[in-house]
């Protein structure tokens, strides 16, 4: 065992220990300790002089070392006290429950990462049920204050659940869980906010939330002074929807276009931006060679409609935003600008006479406010709901493994000590 002294993480002195024993059977690692009477103070009426009436075997499972499993067969005195006629056993404040503070702190650094609690429980050679009783009464409270920019977006609940979507609160500036909530119900929401100290909501600047109406009437009640911005994502994906409908309705209305077959598995070309497609140029079979935005170009080209629409968002592409080379992102355009060019396009939608781009304008139109405000750059960054999007990611990930959590409160525990206990890379 190399030395190894289990009692260390059991808080014991050698100096406490009257007898000392070990030996090794297969794979796991015996100790037979007795330890001292040192404890004669009465814990009840804390009169000296308590007397030794037996001892008590206690065992108690210790981390793994050296690929051995550890138990430690402790035996207590068991005290009387004369003054009060009560009796009590030898305190170890490092062993609660028969596991030793190190197999504590080893089952809990594993709550990190993504093991299932059976897992981890396999991996420590203890019981699911000691394993989730050790979450649910050991592990920390990893959430975040909430801070200056506010992201709020939800999650799709298991089947089993009778709350269809779970919301999820993360501050933009850490990237950390702020809280996670069962519900999105507007009553539920108001109920949750309403017990939040109102200081800490009032200090709030920026709410940035997808396009569901009971986000922002709740920013609106409860956060006053902050600015509400539509996450980028969704607002931009009616604009490709709408390109992508009037693309489909044109290729089942007219067999007799030319590439169809091409461009229905490259359907994404279409509202794809210019730099992202391959710069190689193809060979087609009669032998011409094409590159990739031409072919795309050429067949929008064979309906006035889908041209249109195809012309709008290459042209709101070219207007908003440009590829950075050298960092390798978008730069867009900054807020005083999309205050022109939001209702620019928006209006241009409108007055199209095409039916799914008309429909888009309208939502642009009834959050067009919202919409240009997501062009406010804050701490560096734009305004988006990025943070939330990367860990409603991580979430749908850990519900696969977990094939579904009894109990959601402890799912979103642990969703919140996965995401806020990982240490981010310098």
């Amino acid at each position: 065992m190399n030395n190894y002294n289990p009692l260390e993480s059991l808080g014991i002195q050698m100096s406490q220990v009257s007898k000392y024993e070990s030996a090794i059977d297969d794979d796991v690692a015996y100790f037979f300790v007795q330890l001292k009477a040192t404890q004669r103070a009465c814990p009840h009426c804390g009169s000296e002089g308590s007397k030794i009436k037996e001892y008590k075997l206690k065992t108690i499972k210790g981390p793994r070392s050296q690929g051995l499993r550890t138990l430690v067969e402790c035996r207590l005195p068991r005290y009387s006290c004369e003054a009060c006629g009560r009796t009590y056993t030898h305190s170890l404040e490092a062993a609660e429950k028969g596991l030793s503070k190190g197999l504590v702190e080893s089952i809990i650094s594993d709550f990190y990462g993504t093991l299932t609690f059976t897992e981890i429980a396999r991996r420590h050679d203890v019981s699911t049920t000691t394993v989730i009783n050790t979450f649910d009464s050991k592990a920390p409270n990893l959430r975040q204050p909430i801070g200056r920019c506010l992201c709020i977006d939800e999650y799709s609940n298991t089947r089993k659940s009778s709350e269809k979507y779970s919301c999820i609160l993360v501050d933009f500036e850490t990237r950390k869980i702020v809280d996670i909530l069962r519900s999105r119900t507007t009553p539920y929401l108001d109920e949750y906010f309403s017990r939040q100290p109102k200081r800490s909501l009032e200090s709030i600047e920026f709410v940035i939330t997808d396009m569901y109406d009971g986000y922002i009437s709740l920013a609106k009640r409860f956060m006053r002074n902050a600015i509400i911005a539509i996450d980028p994502f969704h607002w931009m994906e009616y604009l490709t929807s709408a390109v992508q409908e009037v693309r489909r309705a044109v290729m089942d209305g007219q067999e007799s276009l030319e590439d169809s077959s091409w461009m229905g598995k490259h359907w994404r070309c279409l509202t794809c931006a210019p730099e992202t497609l391959p710069d190689k140029p193809m060979t087609l079979r009669n032998g011409m060679t094409v590159g990739w935005a031409d072919r795309v170009r050429r067949f929008a080209r064979q309906d006035e409609d889908l041209f249109y629409a195809y012309t709008l968002i290459q042209d709101f592409y070219m207007t908003c935003r440009k590829w950075n080379k050298a960092e390798r992102r978008y730069d867009w355009v900054t807020y005083e600008k999309a205050s022109s060019v939001i209702p620019f396009y928006t209006n241009q939608m409108l007055k199209s006479g095409i039916p799914q781009l008309e429909s888009c304008g309208r939502t642009w139109a009834h959050y067009q406010e919202y919409i240009v405000n997501s062009f406010i750059t804050y701490d560096g960054r734009r305004l988006s709901n990025g943070p939330v999007e990367g860990i409603n990611s991580r979430v749908k990930t850990l519900k696969k493994l977990y094939c579904g959590y009894r109990n959601k409160k402890r799912f979103s525990e642990r969703i919140i000590m996965i995401v806020n206990g990982r240490k981010d890379k310098k």
